[in-house]
């Protein structure tokens, strides 16, 4: 996972674009990734409780 990480951090340094701007970007859509993930377990979670 870190190995990954790291490789995408490498591969942004590439682009030479407005760095500061896309990992702001990219850590935005990755919290509403986990928020959405976390929301669809939670929902499954109290379904299969109710039903």
């Amino acid at each position: 996972m870190k190995n990954l990480i790291m490789n995408h951090g490498e591969n942004q340094h590439e682009l030479n674009g407005i760095e500061y701007t896309t990992d702001k970007m990219e850590i935005l859509f990755r919290a509403i990734f986990i928020f959405f993930v976390f929301c669809a377990l939670m929902s499954i979670f109290f379904l299969s409780i109710f039903y």
